[in-house]
């Protein structure tokens, strides 16, 4: 027993070492993985979300479908990274896979992937009868070349060895691992041996790979027989064809007739294995049984036949060998009708040979025991693989084999491929089944050439268990046998129905950026601190004794009118004294050039120092002398503290500069002081140059420039700065250079307190100021202080705290200039906030430089910032004072711990895109309940000294290469995209759909967005299209090492039709049909097609028999002369493919190298006999290799990063660097055609160079020096990077805003197509400038072999969080029908310093092949372009939308069990039904979603759960309606009330679902000319998708130049119907619907355009606003249209009318007609239930409470707000009408405070807590805190302020309280249009009013109406408390509203329709 605890430690020793290896090979990745990649076309969200067939954290891990087999399964030093298939399974991870022609299929496995396995119960006795000469672990270990694998079923006794292990290793090995089961105890006494463990057998099998065998030899009973693992081990060895035999020994007293042996013996019998019992003597024999069927194994000799009892004779192909074996009674034989040789037996079994020849063409048997089978091996005759089909009726269009084992109760096709010898066996004559399977009941077949598996057969599963399926050939000359199984419901849908795990529905990434993704933090700099700044006066030190009125010294310092009396006086102010404002003063005294600097912290001896400095000072310098401004303020500004004042007093002539100017704001713009500049014009009138260069740096610091006459004058304004204006901060700011009437400072909010307003301007002469008056609606009192010069003074006196908007107008004598108006608040409260920012490289700082990349602000405060805390950026430019740039929230930073002061930041990357522009940053910082304002004024900087501007570089002619987002001479101007144009004013004028600077932003409410990208980014599959004339030149002649992809061959040129000869997943079976041949081998039989055209015809039909997203195609031909084929370029244009040509015949033909581009790649010529086989060994198998599949190694992506022509001796490419990988190399394939890579070494492939350039670092970049061979002769080159770049790039047509996003994969020809990109890995830049976008350069393909001048298109962002692809654009391609193609170049951002590019190729698709055939295939029908039928997609109408919970796969549905159909939409009814199904489609539902009637919808705050009716049903065919009905309707998108328009659209959907969906629907808006958008006739699922295409209709009832058309859209109905054909000759209805708010203009005359619609009835219906009736002029309107005119005021009345007006209509079911609502439905409102929850005096009075909240909400049109919903501002359209309302208890002292962000009314009216008095105490701090509540603007979804929503306050008080008037203030709401009611659960008598605190409320807010009116009658004692409470109180809401009670409302429907774009705001 020591060794067996030895061997034990030993074992898990094993396994440590191993995970520890594991665990660090996933180390070593980790980092990579970190990066948020997803590998194999995952999607990365809050963490990965994998496609159907990989899994794990980064989707690494690969799932083998269909019980293939993990290769990491076979043991360390022999694992593979691939699955390996069972037979006829071709796909990467057995995936079902499209049929694939061909008679030359491999389904065999090599021996290194097979493995032969043994469990035996290895206990004493087995060891004894073994011995050391017939050891059978020796046997098996003799098998070299196959993975042996041994369990010797006892404790950890497992062996694994692996192929290349050397027999003496193996059995070594084994003799050391696996110890002997004793049957002793510790002491050596003897105990029972242990038992036969079942799941060892169930392990060995899961780890055995296809076309295994497994021998179990025991002489031990079973520890347990469970059904579950006998299962698992039948299904998986069918499926896998892996034999199971099993052998008994009799030397332990172990009895045959254990039950355990018949549970063996049905395993054995299931899968084609024997069971072979003991002879009676105790002997060894077992070993010659296991050497025969071993040996029988290894040669290839498979159970071809099963005979029985029912099945005693079949036919047979007597030119082989056979061998049968059977179980047989004690001593007989078995009755063979021909020679048979016995090779081994036991008293039971024997097995025979019956050689070659000996027997006639059948073999028939007998003698067997009975109820057992009898088999038959052979090699090279008739075999059989099978599988099932989902496919129904046999349909061969998409997948070949869905599942290696079916589902009982099913009726999965069973497909079979046969196999004669090595090559296919086809037969149109048929097959018959014989005998009569257990578990299977099969029909009809089916020939089906053009798959691999070649027949097909009606079959059903009728119960559990494993079937013999037995075939015979038409001709009766052969005949062979295969295992089939049913497999139980559940075990099945474990196995297959884990498609969705991985591919739930998703939310959208957010692309917000974050500190931690996107900044290396650096230490924040230093904030201002209150009482840190310096004070800072500049002045020149002069004397003028001849005129002391114009004296420097004395009138700046020292006289009385000096600035230092008026400071003076402020220091010694006790409040300075207490709290000081300035750390420290500085005088800069100077006289000319020279100055010196005084300073001192303690104003006593600053002044003293200047009043010492001032004395005596010499006389002014001649006027004639300028001074540096430069000089005076650079240095200054730096020496002093941050956030100084700083005045600058000027009365001598200086000068400045441009660039004095750039010095100067720069510094102020690093310290953030602000500059006051104070000319005195004592002695001169500055012109206007100086004055506009100075006034430039006072605004840009947020300081003034002021012109005075005297010193007098600046006397009188250090009077007013000390004490009102001193250190104050900006409030609100604004500056105009150019004339204007006046400007505005918008939404400031002030608090009640004093503010002052400073303004300077000038008018148009530049001689004087121009008047201003500033006018403040509300509560606001306004006076004008004196004017200083040109400074007007004006004082703000606020008595409410709120929002303001400040106008400020300049008289009515002219406009002014240089406006520039600062709002000033006192500071003296120390509340600072802060304003810095952070650079791309992690620095804080104060400054914005042009041109050096995006900056993100970040703020601190003194008080933190709530969440209703928000932003706006606005930029002072020609027209617009305030022109937006940005507008968003305040939020926490995320993931910079060095910083300790600036803690808040926005979602956003600021770049100032105009060099020495004028920004403002406003930050509304909302702390407890009080709100303020804080501007900052922020200069661009950076030189605009004419050199080009905007990151623009100069030519060497002078002229500027701008970069993409900019424009004009010196890059001036903005590029406007999408339609927008430049003003005068250098902006761009955008069009409706868009915004943004540069138009660059979409307004994309977009839908139909898929849930994950489909990338089609792996390289996948690899196909040959070979000429035989080529492999004449040079074939294969090696293996070049490519395995587990499905991998196909395509041969022509021997005059037989193209046809494809291989599919297989192995290169090594490649050798046979690529290898060399001669001439002399080729067929003489005459092609049916012409020579020239075969290359096309293959490699078409090899792109048609494409199975995966993408694929490499190689053509090697003998002539690639020959013109580009134009079915070649259509199917280019549906399928992903990267086509390589290789020509015998030269390269550089114009043909040639046209197909070359149109592939991606370059020419590439064949010139030697190993040319070819050099181009697998050293590209193709490599490339593949790179691409290969590494457990736990994330997937690496083929990209080429650029194709061009050599035109020069020396070409330089550069690959940008991609720092997002941290732990990762690439591999670059550079190929060269008459060049070379400097310093490389190559392979040579004729005038081909390929080089590999391993370990490549991304991070590095790299540069690739490229030559040509010889000067001045053109060569071409190619390079590719194996790395981690894939971007989802798919296309649709006519969609210029973005929105829809059902994408294909190319671009069709005379369309307006769109461009969606997703990249991968995703790193967002800043959304703000296109500089960072992705764009797009594109070279069209001529077809001389060359390329046009390259254009380049940038990206727009789609602003909608909703849409799935970031970007997308609008292409101007495919315009002409002779356009080949197109080279792209696609650059995606990982940063704002870092790109990525990618090219491809695209050509063109259409509806139609050059023979007039449909492209559609099947699915659609051609018309400008395919026209797919319902639920078909792609661009070719091959993409099915999957039903049932099927997951799509390229054309494939991946079905669940129990459904099948082309798209999964059938049943078999198997499944046991479940009416609550998740939703999860590829085309999910908008989040603005309607939800039919049929599916019952739950609501709370926080949960929507929809629970849908199964759609399918075990009797659901494909079968059309027989009914035909057709309905147009022209939808009125003019109208402007949305009540009516909502009605109109339930109505359409309502009507559709009326008719059991079977209409074929039409959508076509009433607008004019381009605007309008429609849908043509096409049927719905269901009426949740004809919502959703609805949706598309909203957005453009904004659209402000919009007109009416009906007559124009009556047109678009016609061609559509036109287009339809013959479908609607025989429909039951055929209508169009006019449903319209506005009726018709006067120039809309439809009468003139109804030709060609005459079979359609024609009526309309107008719809009218809430509570109103339809206009009588409309309807009268509308009779143009037609007679049939009905008015609506809701859904139903026009559901009804629409009914009506149809043919036939008694099929028709409507709904039930809404009950109409209450009035309060239309209400805009917010409420708060105040809840009294003292202890309830009786459970009546509980009751009532219960009731009035339960039944009080249901009647509003309520909305559960969420945090997206209350974090906009202002809030969307969605608010309009609608309540929002909350609750809150209170009780004892105690209350709990209730927020409408989210909304609480369901939990506070479930609150659990009641009090313990029955009655509630009031007290100050109560009452206050409830009052604080009721008066809280918490978010803004409570619209608190909004004057027009109105707000109430429910009280449900159970006692009364008692009056007092402090209490009154604190519960008086404080705000407009609010109101409180009183719902009393007690009397309120006449006596008590008077002393009832909530009686009293009511009073006070309306002395009008009075208190009665407000109250309510008593709860408690109602009789009927909806009739006698609610509804009354319903009445007073409305009336206090101003709503008429008896209106009707709008319908449940409209609350569904949201709609949250920014140009809908509430």
């Amino acid at each position: 027993m020591t060794l067996k605890l030895l061997l034990g430690l030993l074992f898990i020793v094993w396994r440590s070492t191993s995970a520890e290896e594991y665990t660090n090979h996933w180390r070593a990745t980790e980092d990579v993985a970190n990066a948020e990649f997803c590998s194999h076309d995952g999607f990365k969200t809050e963490a990965c979300k994998c496609n159907v067939d990989y899994t794990g954290n980064f989707c690494l891990n690969r799932k083998c479908r269909n019980f293939g087999y993990n290769g990491q399964g076979f043991p360390t030093g022999a694992k593979v990274d691939r699955c390996i298939c069972p037979p006829g399974f071709l796909g990467r991870n057995c995936e079902p896979v499209s049929c694939v022609p061909g008679n030359n299929q491999v389904y065999t496995s090599s021996k290194n992937e097979k493995s032969i396995s043994i469990l035996v119960s290895y206990n004493s006795k087995m060891a004894e009868t073994w011995g050391t000469n017939t050891d059978i672990g020796q046997l098996i270990c003799n098998k070299e070349n196959y993975t042996r694998s041994f369990n010797y079923n006892y404790e950890n006794a497992n062996y694994n060895a692996k192929s290349d292990e050397t027999k003496e290793k193996c059995f070594s090995n084994v003799g050391n691992y696996l110890s002997v089961d004793t049957c002793l105890d510790d002491d050596n006494k003897p105990i029972p041996c242990t038992q036969l463990d079942i799941a060892n057998l169930d392990s060995l099998v899961q780890n055995s790979p296809p076309n295994s065998i497994v021998f179990v030899l025991t002489n031990m009973g079973l520890v347990s027989t469970p059904d579950s693992v006998a299962e698992n081990i039948i299904a998986t060895s069918i499926a896998r064809r892996i034999q199971i035999n099993v052998l008994v020994y009799n030397n332990t007293g172990f009895l045959a007739t254990d039950p355990g042996l018949a549970y063996l013996n049905k395993i054995a019998t299931a899968t084609f294995g024997t069971f072979v019992l003991p002879s009676i003597k105790s002997s060894n024999e077992q070993y010659n049984v296991v050497d025969s069927l071993l040996n029988n194994w290894d040669q290839g000799n498979q159970v071809s036949l099963v005979l029985s009892d029912s099945v005693k004779a079949l036919p047979v192909d007597n030119s082989i060998d056979m061998y049968v074996a059977a179980q047989l009674y004690y001593s007989t034989d078995l009755t063979i009708n021909g020679e048979a040789d016995l090779v081994t037996s036991t008293d039971f079994w024997k097995l025979y040979k019956i050689p070659a020849g000996s027997l006639g063409s059948t073999l028939s048997v007998s003698g067997q025991t009975a109820n057992t089978p009898v088999l038959v091996y052979s090699s090279g005759g008739l075999k059989a693989y099978s599988a099932f089909t989902s496919d129904d009726d046999g349909n061969i269009e998409v997948v070949d084999a869905a599942y290696s084992v079916s589902v009982v109760g099913t009726s999965y096709s069973l497909v079979v491929r046969l196999e004669n010898g090595n090559a296919v066996y086809d037969s149109k004559d048929g097959l018959r089944s014989f005998g009569t399977p257990s578990t299977i009941k099969l029909g009809s077949f089916v020939n089906r050439p053009v798959c691999q598996f070649n027949f097909a057969f009606d079959a059903t599963c009728t119960s559990i268990g494993a079937s013999v399926v037995t075939l015979v050939t038409a001709d009766n000359r052969r005949s062979v046998s295969f295992p089939a199984y049913c497999a139980n419901f559940t075990y099945a849908s474990n196995i297959y129905n884990n498609l969705h795990a991985e591919t739930v529905e998703i939310t959208h990434l957010e692309t917000g950026q974050s500190f931690s993704s996107d900044f290396t933090c650096g230490t924040d700099i230093a904030h201002e601190k209150y009482g840190g700044r310096s004070y800072v006066i500049i002045a020149e030190n002069s004397q003028d004794q001849t005129n002391p009125e114009k004296s420097s010294a004395d009138n700046v310092f020292r006289n009385k009118n000096s600035i230092f009396y008026q400071l003076s006086e402020f220091v010694n102010d006790n409040n300075y004294i207490t709290q000081p404002r300035y750390e420290n003063f500085f005088a800069v005294l100077h006289n000319g050039p020279n100055y010196n600097k005084t300073q001192d912290t303690n104003y006593e001896k600053f002044l003293t120092k200047v009043m010492a400095a001032t004395s005596g000072s010499p006389p002014p310098l001649s006027i004639d002398v300028p001074v540096s401004i430069r000089a005076l303020l650079e240095d200054t500004i730096q020496s002093v503290n941050t956030y100084s004042d700083m005045f600058l007093v000027i009365n001598y002539n200086v000068s400045v500069t441009d660039d004095d100017v750039v010095a100067i704001q720069s510094a102020l713009a690093v310290q953030r002081s602000k500059l006051y500049i104070l000319f005195v014009q004592t002695y001169t009138f500055y012109p206007n140059d100086v004055y506009y260069q100075l006034n430039q740096l006072a605004i840009s610091s947020g300081g003034i420039t002021v012109r005075l006459n005297s010193y007098a004058d600046l006397n009188t304004f250090f009077v007013q700065y000390y004490p009102v204006l001193v250190a104050n901060d900006i409030v609100a700011k604004a500056y105009s250079e150019n004339q204007r009437p006046g400007i505005a400072l918008s939404n400031v909010n002030l608090l009640p307190t004093i503010y002052y307003l400073l303004l300077t301007n000038e008018d148009l002469l530049g001689d004087g100021i121009v008047n201003a008056t500033v006018t403040v609606s509300g509560e606001i009192a306004v006076s004008q202080l004196n004017s200083i010069g040109e400074l007007q003074l004006f004082k703000l006196t606020v008595s409410v705290a709120g929002v303001y908007n400040i106008p400020i107008l300049f008289s009515t004598a002219g406009l002014a200039q240089f406006s520039n108006a600062i709002l000033l608040a006192n500071t003296g409260s120390q509340d600072f906030i802060s304003l810095s920012f952070i650079d791309k490289d992690g620095r804080n700082r104060n400054d914005v430089v042009f041109n050096e990349g995006g900056v993100i602000p970040v703020f601190y405060s003194s008080s933190p910032f709530d969440p209703n805390s928000n932003i706006s950026i606005t930029y002072s430019d020609a027209t617009n004072p305030a022109k937006p740039v940005y507008s968003g929230k305040i939020t926490d930073v995320d993931g910079c711990e060095a910083f300790k002061s600036y803690k808040w930041t926005t979602d956003y990357s600021w770049t100032c895109t105009v060099s020495g522009g004028l920004y403002h940053f406003k930050i509304d910082r909302a702390a407890g309940n009080t709100t303020i304002s804080r501007t900052f004024p922020i200069r661009c900087l950076g030189s605009n000294s004419g050199d080009c501007l905007n990151g623009g570089t100069k030519r060497a002619d002078g002229g500027c290469v701008c970069t993409l987002e900019y424009t004009g001479n010196k890059c001036e101007s903005p590029r406007c995209l999408n339609g927008g144009t430049l003003t005068s004013a250098g902006t761009c004028d955008c069009s409706p759909a868009f915004h943004g600077t540069f138009c660059e932003e979409a307004y994309s409410p977009c839908y139909n967005s898929p849930s994950t990208p489909d990338y089609r980014a792996d390289l996948s599959s690899l196909v040959f299209v070979v000429d035989v004339n080529a492999l004449a030149v040079g074939g294969m002649t090696a293996d070049f090492g490519v395995t587990g992809i499905p991998i196909t061959v395509v041969l022509y040129g021997d005059g037989n039709a193209p046809r494809i000869v291989q599919s297989t997943t192995n290169s090594a079976h490649l050798l046979e049909v690529l290898g060399p041949i001669t001439l002399t081998t080729l067929s003489t039989t005459a092609s049916s097609a012409p020579p020239n055209s075969d290359m096309y015809n293959a490699t078409n039909l090899a792109i048609d028999n494409q199975i995966t997203n993408r694929a490499l195609v190689i053509v090697y031909t003998s002539n690639a002369d020959v013109p580009i084929d134009s079915d070649l370029l259509v199917r280019l244009a549906a399928k992903r493919v990267e086509l390589r040509v290789l020509s015998t015949s030269g390269a550089e033909s114009q043909n040639a190298k046209t197909l070359s581009l149109v592939g991606n790649g370059i020419p590439l010529a064949i010139e030697k006999s190993g040319d070819f086989q050099n181009y697998l060994t050293t590209y193709v198998g490599p490339l593949f290799q790179s691409l290969q599949y590494q457990a736990n190694i994330p997937q690496m992506v083929f990209n080429v990063f650029q194709t061009g022509q050599l035109t020069d001796i020396t070409t330089t490419i550069t690959i940008p660097k991609d720092s997002t990988f941290d732990n990762v190399k690439s591999t670059i394939f550079v190929h060269t055609y008459k060049g070379n890579v400097d310093g490389t070494t190559p392979s040579f492939i004729g005038d081909t160079q390929i080089y590999k350039i391993s370990n490549y670092d991304p991070r590095e970049g790299q540069n690739i020096v490229l030559k040509q061979n010889v000067s001045n002769v053109n060569g071409y080159y190619a390079i590719e990077i194996i790395g981690y770049l894939k971007t989802a790039y798919l296309f649709n047509k006519n969609n210029t805003n973005g929105a829809n996003e059902i994408v294909n994969s190319g671009v069709e020809y005379a369309e307006s197509n769109v461009m969606h990109i997703y990249s991968a890995p995703f790193s967002e830049v800043a959304t703000s400038n296109p500089a960072n976008f992705p764009y797009l350069s594109i070279k069209e393909i001529l077809n001389n072999g060359s390329l046009s001048d390259a254009t380049t298109v940038l990206f727009t962002i789609k602003s909608n969080t909703s849409c799935f692809f970031s970007h997308f654009t609008t292409l101007d391609v495919c315009s002409q029908s002779s356009t080949i193609g197109y080279q792209v170049q696609l650059t995606t951002r990982s940063s704002a310093n870092e790109k990525r590019q990618q090219q491809f190729s695209l050509t063109c698709f259409k509806s139609t092949y050059k023979n007039s055939i449909t492209t559609c295939r099947g699915h659609g029908s051609p018309k400008a372009d395919c026209f797919c039928d319902d639920n078909w997609r792609g661009i070719d109408c091959t993409e099915p939308v999957c039903a049932n919970g099927g997951v799509r796969d390229m054309s494939v549905c991946r079905c669940p069990v129990d459904t099948y159909g082309l798209r999964c939409e059938l049943t078999f009814g198997t499944a046991p039904t479940t009416l609550s199904q998740a939703i999860s489609t590829s085309t999910p539902i908008p989040s603005t979603s309607y939800t039919s009637s049929i599916s019952t919808i739950i609501t709370s705050e926080s949960t929507t759960v929809i629970t849908v009716p199964t759609t399918h049903s075990a009797t659901q065919t494909t079968t059309a309606p027989t009914e035909i009905r057709a309905a147009a309707f022209i939808i009125d998108l003019i109208g402007t009330d949305d009540y009516a328009y909502n009605n109109t659209i339930q109505s359409i959907v309502t009507y559709f679902k009326a008719f059991g969906n079977i209409h074929y629907i039409m959508l076509v808006g009433n607008l004019n000319g381009n605007l309008n958008e429609s849908f043509a006739f096409q049927q719905y699922d269901d009426e949740t998708y004809l919502f959703n295409r609805t949706l598309l209709f909203w957005p453009l009832r904004s659209i402000p130049s919009r007109t009416s058309n009906v007559t124009s859209a009556l047109t678009t109905i016609r061609d559509a119907y036109d287009a339809i054909g013959t479908k609607f000759n025989n429909a039951v209805s055929l209508n169009i619907f006019y449903l319209s708010q506005i009726g018709f203009a006067a120039n809309d005359d439809p009468t003139v355009n109804m030709g060609g619609l005459e079979l359609f009835n024609k009526s309309a219906v107008a719809y009218s606003s809430f509570s109103k009736s339809v206009d009588p002029t409309v309807l009268d309107s509308l009779k143009k249209f037609s007679n049939d005119v009905s008015g609506a005021r809701d859904y139903y009345s026009g559901l009804t009318a629409l009914v009506a007006s149809t043919a036939e209509n008694t099929k028709a079911i409507l709904p039930e007609k809404p009950a109409p609502l209450s009035c309060v439905y239309g209400l805009q409102s917010n409420i708060r239930v105040a809840i009294d929850r003292a202890l309830p005096s009786s459970e009546a009075v509980t009751t009532s409470l219960n009731t009035f909240l339960t039944n009080f909400r249901p009647g509003f049109n309520n909305i559960n707000n969420d945090v997206d919903r209350c974090s906009s501002n202002p809030l969307p359209a969605f608010y309009n009408e609608k309540s929002t309302l909350t609750a809150f208890p209170y009780y004892d002292t105690y209350f709990t405070a209730s927020t409408f962000c989210p909304s609480q009314y369901t939990s506070m009216i479930s609150f659990p807590n009641t009090g313990a008095l029955n009655q509630t105490v009031f007290s100050d701090k109560l009452v206050k805190l409830i009052g604080k509540n009721i008066n809280s603007a918490e978010c803004a979804c409570n619209r608190f302020s909004d004057s027009k929503t109105i707000k109430f306050v429910v009280w449900l008080p159970r006692t009364p309280q008692p009056v007092q008037q402090t209490w009154m203030n604190l519960l008086k709401l404080n705000t407009t249009n609010a109101y409180h009611f009183v719902v009393p659960f007690y009397d309120v008598t006449e006596e008590s009013k008077a002393t009832d605190l909530y009686y009293q409320l009511l009073v006070a807010q309306d002395a009008v109406k009075g208190g009665d009116y407000y109250l309510l009658p008593n709860a408690a004692t109602a009789a009927d408390i909806q009739t006698d409470v609610i509804d009354k109180l319903y009445e007073k809401l409305c009336e206090t509203a101003g709503v008429d009670p008896t209106a009707v409302p709008p319908s449940w429907f409209k609350s569904y329709i949201e709609n949250r774009q920014k140009d809908y705001y509430y």
